[in-house]
């Protein structure tokens, strides 16, 4: 049995920063051996993804720009 620590939530890395699921909803993501809770996740939606897609449209042209070796 591993003694790997999980964390107490799972959310969403949208415009540098953890975000919760607009909805405000989780899922668990449970043990398959005992089916106990190992952490929740959270339930992107659609608003999610968008909220997700426009940030990171925002920021590939800074990325772009950043050269391979600095």
């Amino acid at each position: 049995m591993s003694d790997t620590a999980f964390p107490i939530e799972i959310l969403n890395w949208i415009d540098g920063r953890d975000q919760a699921a607009l909805s405000g909803r989780w899922f668990d993501k449970l043990n398959p051996a005992d089916g106990t809770s190992l952490t929740r996740a959270a339930r992107s939606q659609v608003e999610d993804i968008e909220r997700a897609v426009e940030a990171a449209s925002l920021a590939q042209p800074a990325w772009a720009a950043t050269p391979a070796v600095q």
